[in-house]
């Protein structure tokens, strides 16, 4: 398949007809249908069922959809990098990060980024560290910061620093009066806490799990972001964020493709 046959197969499929397709494509109704005809006698099998009047796709198109999808992005990641290029533009640094570090702390970071040198075209998305390394492998990002990353070869890894762990609590629990929390004291309460596939859920575990302790979770949560709203619940009391002993650390660190470019100014801002 080359990019044309795609464009029109990906305009056909999401018009879910060849009149909507031709559409959105602004091209005649019979190019489209040719194309397709063409298309499916090149790849052996039917992309679409005509039933009724309209058509639907088949399994081998709807896989071949989910396939193009990237490919798409990346290709209309090009064309944008030619528009810049022509304004005299085009330098792009795309930023991954863990969740509650692309809240506050790595914005902060673009922003001064963005200050310093304002024909960067900067982007920032929260992933965990899986999607991080298949994204800056894949090409689709530069820049990661996430804990407990794997060593890679293809990958240029900088260690940052670390972070504790925290537990938050309503102002008005029994234990927020204590200046840190046993793991002990956590074990006996409802927790919310990350899946237990996630790096930081394998960490958590393993450190309850070396000190003889059952760590119990009562609803896992893939992004920090909803645990003030589950902590407090109807509850108007506010929060506390106390550290546990002993202190539960996340390395943190930053993979970078090797672009053969210095990525110290963004590291340097951590």
């Amino acid at each position: 398949m080359n990019l044309r046959q795609i464009e029109v197969f990906r305009a056909v499929f999401l018009a879910q007809s060849i009149s909507g397709g031709a559409r959105q494509l602004n091209i005649a109704q019979p190019s489209v249908s040719r194309m397709m005809h063409h298309l499916e006698k090149q790849l052996g099998y039917a992309l679409f069922e005509r039933r009724t009047g309209r058509i639907f796709p088949t399994f081998q198109a709807s896989a071949l959809f989910r396939e193009t999808d990237g490919l798409f992005e990346r290709v209309q990641r090009v064309s944008d990098l030619a528009g810049s290029l022509r304004s005299g533009l085009g330098e792009r640094l795309a930023v991954l990060s863990y969740y509650s570090a692309a809240l506050q702390a790595v914005p902060k970071i673009l922003h001064a980024v963005s200050m310093s040198f304002p024909e960067i075209s900067l982007s920032l998305d929260a992933k965990n560290p899986v999607d991080q390394i298949e994204d800056i492998i894949r090409a689709d990002a530069d820049v990661g910061i996430a804990g407990n990353v794997p060593n890679l070869p293809s990958l240029d890894q900088r260690y940052l620093g670390h972070d504790v762990l925290v537990a938050v609590l309503p102002r008005n629990h029994p234990a927020a009066a204590e200046q840190v929390l046993s793991l002990a004291q956590i074990t006996t309460m409802a927790c919310i806490a990350g899946p237990a596939d996630s790096p930081v859920g394998r960490m958590l575990r393993q450190a309850f799990s070396e000190r003889g302790l059952a760590f119990k979770t009562l609803i896992a949560i893939g992004s920090p972001v909803p645990v003030f709203e589950l902590v407090l619940g109807d509850l108007a009391s506010g929060y506390m964020v106390l550290p546990a002993s002993p202190a539960v650390r996340a390395r943190l660190g930053e993979a970078a493709r090797k672009l053969g470019v210095p990525v110290d100014g963004v590291v340097a801002g951590a």
